[in-house]
């Protein structure tokens, strides 16, 4: 039963994100919500999914050593996500959600890893680490984005003098 849930979850989410981009009878009704509509449940599947493994399928006594392994593991998907977020958004909102998926997956995590644990201190350093590299990454690709936008919007006017 346990391990049911979590394939029902990834059951669900697959389907509707396909439903979501490819139905042609929702296109022009999706717009500017599809994006965020989009990451937002895979935020919440890559958080659901790691907190139903450690809840459900893991043993109490391979939970610490799972939710940091987790941890490490959801670090290059929120790379991913925060990247998608950057290239639609300005670099503050990339930020902003970077850091909110970051500390979400820590408080899930925090029942998993108490204080006094033997990977508890690691978990603190990546954790750290993590919210940290995902933050830079946003605002570094945030800001390179945005300078492209500025350098393009720049080159349309050189373009329309150039032309009158």
């Amino acid at each position: 039963m346990e391990a049911g849930a979590r394939q029902e979850l990834a059951l669900v989410t697959g389907p509707l994100l396909v439903a979501l981009i490819w139905i042609p009878s929702w296109e022009g009704r999706r717009g500017r919500v599809l994006l965020p509509l989009a990451l937002a449940i895979e935020s919440i599947n890559l958080l659901a999914d790691k907190f139903l493994t450690l809840s459900w399928l893991d043993s109490p006594g391979h939970r610490e050593l799972d939710g940091v392994l987790l941890l490490v593991r959801l670090w290059l998907n929120f790379h991913v996500v925060t990247l998608l977020v950057a290239w639609q958004y300005l670099w503050r909102a990339a930020v902003a959600s970077a850091l909110v998926r970051c500390m979400v997956d820590f408080a899930l995590s925090l029942p998993f890893n108490r204080p006094g644990g033997m990977l508890y201190p690691l978990f603190l350093v990546l954790s750290v680490a993590r919210l940290g590299t995902v933050a830079l990454v946003a605002m570094g690709i945030g800001w390179l984005l945005q300078q492209q936008r500025e350098q393009k919007t720049a080159l349309a006017v050189a373009n329309q003098k150039l032309a009158a």
